[in-house]
This record gives structure tokens, C-alpha cells and sequence, in this order.
């Protein structure tokens, strides 16, 4: 056999493999055998014979081997890099898109991730193109499970609730940037619409249309009581029943269902009716205990997205917020750990860092005004973000299932940006007097394991183990002692046990079955 055969049995050797599972290293003798794009065996784990001889042996210099990431709640086409954007702005950024998303795709693979779902993309032949492109090898990029919006009529994201929520000039930019989906009807669109009043039976077909005719992987519910642009106003959701007609049926149908959420109220409605995972955090009060049992008792998974608070919660003077020791966390990260300056040098192509800059800016001076919208409701909601973060950390010292998402899309997030979201769990989570409760574990943990369960994918992926995909990461440093090296750039990325990034010169050798 050749080195140049279709499906060569590949041995990797000399790594510190992480058995995420019980979060420790395997035996130092142990190898990873692959073949095709599965692992095949593991040589030096309990009953697995060594006798197999490899046609190709690669030697990964000691270096750490983690399972591929995931970002379970992600906006693949929110190429957004300011709220600051005019006409000329609009215009100029739709001509960069392309080589945007380019990078963003490939930022993603260099850091380890190789799963991501999309949460919403407003016209879905845009993330089917981009699966294509991927799929034949034109650029390089995660697996990407699409979402389909499944709400009733008048609630957020519906056509009602778009048409109304954003101003004049602002809807005048989505038509310049040539935006589609708007009309929820026609099947191309990411959100699909049933009635208000629509019985148990007529949701679960709006769940098998998602599905059926377009594609949907996983469905989504957005349970938002209030528009957060104009809070006087009061947005549709689901009756018990429907929610729970939802959940089932796409229980039924073999994908998940998960709920964006910001109060304990909705909650509770998700975790009774059984949606895989809640997105987001309640930021109208505290989790009782008996929250913690529920949501532990149904096996719902709940990701964070803490990023967002990152983007979006600033210090506004005369706000309730304004001063709190967490406030003064987030701004002190913001201003010196970790800038925009930063993201927009890592993270975005040189057309759109003006734009990532100029939202800084704008938001430090608490200016608001963007193209004939006044956006400072919606930033005083986002305050609330604050009022969420004893919950999450409540969330943490229960033990509940947490995943990794950062709601990328929200300017200047992108979905490579896991670092970020990881860095947010150590600033909620370990104490100003040094004590570390959240380390590399627990980043490996939420990041893999739980994020692949998230996304119904635990039996696929999310740990180094025989018959699981071939997606494995090696990496420089000690990840379960250090959170920071999960996230940043690999030294080398197997992906469908292929090597598709080869920072660190690892060198495919042939072996004893080679011809």
C-alpha cells in the first residue's frame, strides 16, 4: 500500500492523548489508529490489541492531542463588524463578504473547531452554497448544521417583528446589502411562521416543512417576551402545548430543538417541555434550586454565550448598572486583556476593521444613534446581561451541562472567537483572590463533550475514542491545566482523520505495511 491509497491505516505516536471523558491523559503507551475518517483503535487502552501495523506513522513530538471543538450557537453569515455602518459602509462591506467568510471559515479550523451550527441565517441557499464549497474542497472550513427558525406569528425574528423593530434608514441598508428572507413563506427562508393560534398537530408539521423542505437540522424556538429596540412592546410566544408539540415532534425527527431564552420564566417552559438545549441566560432574576433539578433531571444542556455580554453590555451613565464590580470586570477585560483592537487585527480582513473600531469608539462615548434608530434601548436592555451572571455561575458550581457558543454575528464576534467565550467563563467563574475554580478541565469539557452532546453528536464526537470521527486536535502546552490553550491557534488539525493544518512540520513516514 501505497501512501497515496484511498484509506491507508495512519498511527500517531508519541502524543499525550486527552481522554476528555475522565478528564485526565491516557496511558502515555497508548496510540490513536485511523482509518478513513474514523478512529479504528487505540493501541495500550484496556483489551485493545497492538499488533495492527499502521501503512503511515506519524510522530507528534510529545505534543498534546485534544478532540475537535465545537461553537454550538453561531451566526455564519452575520459578517458584521460594526452597528455603525452608513450606505457607503454597507455597500463596501458587501463587496468584502466573501473573502470575510473565507476567513472566518479557515479561522475556525485553525483553532480546533471542526462542528458548528448555525442559529439562524436569514436565507438559507447561502449556508447550503457555503456547506458545497466546503464539501468540494473550495475553501476550508467546519461541518456546519444548519438551524431553522420554527415561531409563531409575531413573535421575535418574525416578519412582523423585523418590519417593526428597525427604523426607516435601517431597513433601507438591509435592501442595499441585498439581504433576503424576509418574506417567511417562501422556503428558502430561515424563519417558518404558524399561526398564533395553531394547534399541537399544525406545529409539528411546521416542524416537518423545517425539516422536510428546508432543510433543517436542528430547530430553533425564540422566546423573547419584549423587543429589546423598543421595550414597550410585547412579542408573541408559544402556549405550553405548542412548545411541547415542537420539542417532541423534532425528538421524533432525530434533531435537536433549542431555545433562545433570557428570562427564568422561559426557562422553566423549555426545560418542562423538553428542548434539547436553552441559548442564553435569565436576566430577570435568580435560578431557585428547583431549577437546578429540573434542568439536571432532563438532561438539557444550557449554552451561555457569554461573548455577548463582551459586545454588548457597557457602562451607561444614570444606568442601575453602572459601577457594579461585575461591570467594572467586564470593562477592565475589554479595555486592556483583551480590545477590540485586538479581535479586529485577529480576526477580521483589513476592509472591515474600521468598522470594529469605530463600534469601540461609539459605544465608550455612549453614542447610539445609527442611521435614524436609537439604539440605546437596546443597549440598556443588554445591562441586564449583568443580572445574569450569578445564575451562570450557579449554573457551574451545580454541575449543570454547559456547552461552548458566543452568538458570533453580534458586531465583533466571530465564530472562531471560542478563546473569548472560554476567557468570559474564567472572568465570571475564578475569584479576584486568586482562587482558580475554572481551569483547562473544565474549558475541554464544555468545548468538546458537552458541546457534542448540545448538538446531538455525543455518539460522533467530542472525545478521543475508538469508532468516533478522526477530528483531533494537537496542541502545544498542558490543556487541562491551562484554559488558554484551548481556543488559540493548533500546531496541527486532523480533521475526518485527515491532516488538514500542519503548523508544527509533523512528517507522515511510511510504516511496516507499506509497499
Amino acid at each position: 500500500m501505497s501512501l497515496f491509497d484511498a484509506q491507508p491505516i495512519i498511527e500517531l505516536t508519541n502524543g499525550r492523548f486527552v481522554d476528555v471523558r475522565n478528564t485526565s491523559y491516557y496511558p502515555p503507551e497508548v496510540r490513536v489508529i485511523m482509518q478513513g475518517n474514523k478512529i479504528l483503535c487505540m493501541p495500550g487502552t484496556a483489551g485493545v490489541p497492538g499488533e495492527i501495523t499502521p501503512d503511515i506513522r506519524i510522530d507528534l513530538g510529545g505534543r498534546a492531542v485534544i478532540p475537535g471543538l465545537f461553537n454550538t450557537h453561531c451566526h455564519v453569515t452575520g459578517l458584521v463588524s460594526t452597528y455603525f455602518a452608513g450606505i457607503w459602509e454597507t455597500l463596501t462591506a458587501k463587496k468584502f463578504e466573501d473573502k470575510q467568510l473565507k476567513k472566518n471559515m479557515a479561522d475556525c479550523l485553525e483553532r480546533g473547531i471542526t462542528n458548528i451550527r448555525d442559529a439562524w441565517a436569514p436565507w438559507l441557499p447561502r449556508i447550503r452554497e457555503l456547506r458545497q464549497r466546503i464539501a468540494e474542497g473550495e475553501i476550508l472550513g467546519p461541518r456546519i448544521t444548519q438551524a431553522v427558525v420554527v415561531n409563531p406569528e409575531g413573535s421575535y425574528l418574525s416578519e412582523k417583528h423585523q418590519r417593526e423593530g428597525v427604523g426607516k434608514m435601517m431597513r433601507l441598508l438591509v435592501k442595499l446589502a441585498r439581504q433576503k428572507g424576509d418574506d417567511h413563506a417562501n422556503d428558502e427562508a430561515g424563519v417558518l411562521e404558524f399561526p398564533v393560534d395553531a394547534s399541537p398537530r399544525q406545529v409539528r408539521e411546521a416542524v416537518d416543512r423545517a425539516i422536510d423542505n428546508r432543510g433543517a437540522q436542528a430547530i430553533k424556538v425564540v422566546e423573547q417576551y419584549i423587543n429589546p429596540a423598543k421595550p414597550e412592546t410585547t412579542l408573541a410566544v408559544m402556549t405550553m402545548e405548542q412548545l411541547s408539540a415542537l420539542a417532541d415532534q423534532a425528538r421524533k425527527r432525530g434533531v435537536q430543538s433549542f431555545m433562545h431564552h433570557s428570562t427564568v420564566a422561559s426557562l422553566r417552559r423549555g426545560v418542562q417541555a423538553g428542548v434539547s438545549s436553552l441559548s442564553h441566560f435569565q436576566m430577570d432574576g435568580p435560578l431557585e434550586q428547583k431549577d437546578i433539578d429540573a434542568i439536571k433531571a432532563s438532561g438539557c444542556v444550557i449554552e451561555p454565550t457569554i461573548s455577548a455580554a463582551y459586545a454588548m453590555v457597557w457602562p451607561i451613565k444614570g444606568d442601575s448598572h453602572y459601577g457594579l464590580p461585575d461591570m467594572e470586570k467586564l470593562v477592565n477585560y475589554r479595555n486592556q486583556a483583551y480590545t477590540f483592537g485586538q479581535i479586529a487585527e485577529e480576526f477580521w480582513i483589513p476592509e472591515y476593521r474600521a468598522g470594529v473600531l469605530k463600534t469601540y469608539e461609539k459605544l465608550t462615548r455612549n453614542e447610539f444613534k445609527v442611521v435614524g434608530m436609537d439604539m440605546a434601548p437596546t443597549f440598556k436592555f443588554s445591562a441586564n446581561y449583568l443580572d445574569a451572571f450569578d445564575n451562570i455561575r450557579k449554573l457551574y458550581e451545580s454541575d449543570v451541562c454547559l456547552a461552548l457558543a458566543n452568538d458570533s454575528g453580534i458586531p465583533p464576534l466571530t465564530p472562531a472567537m471560542i478563546r473569548l467565550e472560554l476567557d468570559m467563563f474564567e472572568l465570571l467563574l475564578n475569584m479576584e483572590s486568586g482562587e482558580k475554580r475554572f481551569g483547562g478541565a473544565d474549558a475541554l469539557k464544555i468545548s468538546t463533550l458537552n458541546s457534542a452532546r448540545s448538538m446531538g453528536l455525543e455518539d460522533e464526537f467530542g472525545s478521543i475514542q475508538t469508532g468516533k470521527i478522526a477530528d483531533l486536535a494537537v496542541v502545544e502546552g498542558d490543556p487541562l491545566a491551562d484554559p488558554t490553550v484551548i481556543g488559540r491557534k493548533v500546531a496541527a488539525l486532523f480533521m475526518d482523520g485527515k491532516l488538514l493544518i500542519n503548523h508544527c512540520d509533523l512528517k507522515p513516514e511510511p510504516a511496516g505495511n507499506s509497499k
